[in-house]
């Protein structure tokens, strides 16, 4: 994990100085100390000026399904479909999650991410016929067809991870069911982030220099790295006092 080491110094001055505990708010953080998303897009309208271009493309994930083995053109095809529309997915994921993450009480870009995972969950049932039908293509087909389409033989990696899984995957119906239900699976983890990221607090701590400081998720590592075992052990305890709180909803 990542520590700024200077911006924990600097809240701890400004809690000495008002003889206060505080942590700081995600708007009062200096720019400079902060992810520079616009350099994915440049504004909320953009995301969802892209986020609606996506929408319909969904589509295209399922118009070779059954057609891989139809000629070297339509596996390329299938292949470069797919590639396209993941790339645009990531870009867009990257914006919605990680502004999500700058302050997960912030119900603005917690209902992008819900949108974002809705979206992913239904592309991966889309695309969830792909893998099983590459295992199915002969090998010596595979072969020919590469060498029909070099562009092809750039994917061959791509393929040799796919084939190595063969035992270890379902049908397509199976796989097809898990993916869509993906974003039900994954509900707890958002869930448990939610509670700790957002609503839980945790008591200060004395440091090393008898100064009172701030105690977070992201002060957890720099206590838990102190020379004085009782401010890893105080540490500890604030952190696990919170937990223990919550324990009938973490388990």
């Amino acid at each position: 994990m990542w520590i700024d080491t200077q911006l924990l110094e600097q809240e701890q001055r400004e809690a000495e100085e008002s003889g206060s505990v505080k942590q700081l708010h995600r708007s009062e953080v200096p720019v400079e100390q902060t992810w520079d998303m616009t350099t994915v897009f440049p504004s909320v309208e953009a995301w969802e000026e892209a986020f609606a271009e996506l929408l319909p493309k969904r589509g295209l994930l399922t118009e070779y399904r059954g057609r891989l083995t139809e000629s070297a053109e339509a596996l390329y095809e299938a292949v470069r479909t797919r590639q396209e529309f993941m790339i645009e997915l990531m870009k867009i994921g990257a914006y919605a999650f990680h502004r999500a993450d700058e302050d997960t009480s912030d119900t603005t870009f917690l209902a992008m991410k819900g949108r974002l995972g809705a979206v992913i969950a239904s592309a991966m049932g889309d695309d969830a016929w792909f893998e099983p039908e590459v295992i199915e293509i002969p090998p010596e087909t595979l072969e020919h067809f590469i060498e029909e389409k070099p562009e092809l033989a750039e994917y061959r990696h791509a393929f040799e991870m796919i084939l190595r899984e063969k035992k270890y995957k379902l049908s397509q119906a199976e796989e097809i069911l898990l993916a869509k239900a993906s974003q039900i699976l994954g509900a707890p983890d958002e869930i448990f982030g939610i509670l700790s990221n957002a609503d839980m607090t945790f008591d200060p701590i004395v440091n090393e220099k008898g100064e009172t400081v701030p105690m977070s998720h992201s002060h957890l590592g720099v206590y838990l790295e102190s020379r004085d075992p009782r401010v890893r052990r105080d540490a500890f305890k604030s952190m696990y006092k919170t937990f223990g709180q919550f324990r009938n909803t973490c388990a």
